[in-house]
């Protein structure tokens, strides 16, 4: 019996070639591809690479006021679509929106050239899940600032879309489409914006086909920087209001111009589910307000609030546990009593209600942790978003006022066990 010949490096070449117009041709499999090493895979960065040297074309072309312009707008059109879509719909679903609607959303954030909406969507999931852990993908406490900020995104392991881990967008086809075929959109986009400005140029107005063309690359490298700088300086630089676990989020005022409200970056890391990242009138978030709008309108609604100062206030932590474990307490329940307890925590505390086999985002289901006193090993939930400083006997005296007892729920103190199909709220 023969033994298969080892892959020659030719075959990993062309392997890449093909992902610049198929990104999900991984022969070798998510997995093996996920566990390559930690390095630049330079074949695939070739686009990357060429749009980067397409500005210096600039030099060739000239600039002028309908060019300039139009890559300013560009920029910002975009970056709405990147803050307001692939960040608060597609990573946390903070709000809702029709099908139709959510297609729209993809085809304009693909016009932004950051992959696919899955792809943004499962990276960024993961990001929450290990920030500033050895697994997250661009952490500058890890790995330093130009690995978090451009080196990751030209690596091998992090270029597959690992759809099981996004069950709630890999269902829809047209969605999977998109993000297997993500160069699509821009090689479109590239052609009409040259097509554009040939006709404009034809019209007596002072621009071309080349000078729009390039003007639209510049905008689109800027654009990747500007969104790139959360990764590389969010976590390093600004003010830390709220001390999230195990990561370095910060809140930066520059970074909230740069990229349209995601500089309030330790808002985020610390409410999760809002679609309102900027809690105090003075918080700057544009796209929270562009958001708004669209809900007047009817395109989207269900936009997640955020908590009041007097709410935060009210809830801060008063002092951590001496065993260094998050005091982490779920509810879990069905029925009227669960029903009853959920409506209670959401009219009270802010909660995110979540279901047993889609959490987007936050750390790991459960993590094994020591009892104190006991030294038993528990298993502890640590949900999706969890928020609050809610004490065990804050939630019995809870349970009393609600009239249900203990055995109509599944839950303890110190441990909790979903089960499949049960929903629940996480509070902290």
């Amino acid at each position: 019996m023969s033994t298969p010949s080892p892959e020659r490096p030719a075959d990993g070449f062309f392997r890449a070639l093909i992902r610049w117009f198929d990104a999900d041709h991984i022969p070798e499999g998510v997995e093996a591809l996920q566990s390559t090493p930690k390095k630049v895979d330079w074949a695939r960065s070739i686009p990357f690479i060429i749009l980067h040297l397409a500005c210096f074309a600039v030099i060739w072309v000239g600039a002028s006021p309908i060019a300039v312009w139009t890559a300013v707008g560009l920029y910002f059109f975009r970056m709405f679509a990147i803050t307001g879509f692939l960040h608060r719909y597609f990573s946390h679903k903070t709000y809702s929106t029709s099908r139709a609607f959510q297609f729209v959303m993809a085809v304009w954030t693909a016009l932004a050239v950051q992959r696919g909406a899955l792809w943004w969507a499962c990276t960024h999931r993961h990001h929450h899940k290990h920030s500033d852990e050895e697994e997250d993908k661009h952490s500058p406490v890890v790995d330093g600032f130009w690995w978090s900020h451009i080196g990751w995104i030209t690596a091998k392991k992090n270029f597959p879309t690992d759809y099981s881990k996004i069950p709630d967008l890999a269902k829809y086809p047209e969605l999977v489409f998109l993000n297997r075929f993500d160069i699509l959109i821009p090689l479109l986009a590239g052609g009409l914006t040259y097509g554009a400005g040939a006709w404009l140029g034809a019209h007596g107005y002072e621009t071309n086909g080349p000078q729009l063309l390039v003007w639209g690359i510049i905008s689109t490298v800027v654009l990747f920087h500007g969104t790139a700088v959360i990764n590389s300086l969010a976590h390093v630089f600004g003010n830390k209001r709220f001390q999230t676990t195990g990561d370095e989020s910060r809140n930066s005022f520059i970074l909230t111009l740069i990229t349209l409200g995601e500089g309030w970056h330790n808002n985020h890391h610390r409410y999760q589910a809002t679609t309102k990242q900027g809690f105090y009138w003075w918080e700057f978030d544009p796209t929270y307000y562009g958001l708004k709008v669209m809900s007047w309108l009817g395109l989207i609604w269900g936009l997640r609030a955020y908590p009041t100062p007097s709410t935060r206030r009210r809830n801060a932590p008063r002092r951590r546990p001496r065993h260094g474990v998050r005091e982490l307490i779920a509810i879990v329940g069905s029925g009227v009593s669960g029903l009853g307890c959920l409506r209670f925590l959401r009219a009270h505390h802010d909660v995110t209600v979540f279901d047993h086999d889609q959490r987007p985002g936050g750390h790991a289901h459960t993590i094994d942790v020591k009892e104190p006193g006991t030294g038993r090993s528990l298993p502890m939930d640590t949900g999706f978003m969890v928020f609050n400083e809610v004490t065990y006997p804050h939630l019995c005296r809870l349970f009393k006022e609600l009239g249900v007892k203990p055995k109509q729920t599944s839950m303890s103190s110190r441990s909790v066990t979903t089960r499949p199909g049960s929903s629940g709220a996480a509070a902290r």
